[in-house]
């Protein structure tokens, strides 16, 4: 998105960044349209001409929804922009964490699978005496000597 065409620019102020011309040069025109919202990550203060600005402190932010600095910045970038700042993350309702599951199905299913498969290879390898006909496809379906083929394998 361009700077001419936003509904809100954040300025994020760090020792990094307030000596940069263009950083400055930018914050100054979202200033002139009334739609800067400047922070400042790690305690440092804006240039002389940002300071008339209140400024949000993320120094001490780790990522907490809830932290003073970061609801700020939040509710001043809902504001410009025309919309509803979200609720704060500890007034949200939570769901009741899941405790761990239980494997007992999924042991039951792996055994029933394991009990047909050694059913389906007893039974292929000829458990009732009886063996391939000779000539026959491996596949399900073969004829051989007008008869199916008595061993059934996957193709």
């Amino acid at each position: 998105m361009r700077l001419a065409e936003a509904k809100c620019v954040v300025v994020l102020w760090s020792r990094h960044s307030v000596d940069p011309e263009w950083v400055r040069n930018e914050a100054t025109a979202a200033l002139e349209r009334g739609l800067m919202m400047p922070a400042t990550l790690d305690g440092v203060a804006p240039p002389l001409a940002f300071r008339r600005r209140q400024t949000a402190d993320l120094k001490e932010w780790g990522g907490d929804p809830d932290h003073p600095g970061f609801r700020a910045l939040c509710d001043g970038v809902a504001a410009a922009i025309g919309a509803k700042a979200p609720a704060p993350y500890s007034a949200r309702v939570e769901t009741a964490p899941r405790g761990p599951r239980s494997r007992v199905p999924v042991a039951a299913a792996a055994g029933v699978l394991a009990l047909v498969g050694l059913a389906y290879y007893a039974g292929a390898r000829g458990a009732g005496g009886s063996r391939p006909v000779e000539g026959a496809s491996p596949c399900s379906g073969s004829r051989a000597n007008g008869q199916f083929g008595s061993t059934l394998l996957p193709c």
